[in-house]
């Protein structure tokens, strides 16, 4: 059996924006809680939604993630520069031979 990705989970495209994860997860959440649910299987449809919700809304875990996918991340970190713990501009000189 093939493994989803968590963007496949969640049914966005990889360049989703984090308003575009957050509406999914919402969405697929009220769906696919247990306590709403008959499904047979809703407790661990559930943990894979919060799993790839927990994974993709946070900038650090989703650009390790795409990294173990092999995929250079496509989304814009242009706004996490101004961010205190500075990732933003670790990001633009890790990634500046790229422009």
């Amino acid at each position: 059996m093939k493994t989803k990705t968590h963007y496949q989970v969640l049914n966005v495209r990889a360049t989703a924006s984090q308003s575009e994860i957050r509406s999914a997860f919402q969405r697929l959440a009220l769906t696919h809680h247990p306590d709403v649910s008959k499904h047979p299987n809703a407790v661990d449809i559930f943990r894979d939604v919060l799993e790839a919700y927990n994974t993709l809304s946070r900038e650090h875990t989703r650009f390790a993630y795409d990294i173990a996918l092999d995929r250079i991340p496509s989304y814009s970190f242009e706004n996490a520069h101004t961010r205190r713990d500075g990732i933003g501009n670790k990001l633009k000189t890790m990634f500046s031979f790229m422009k």
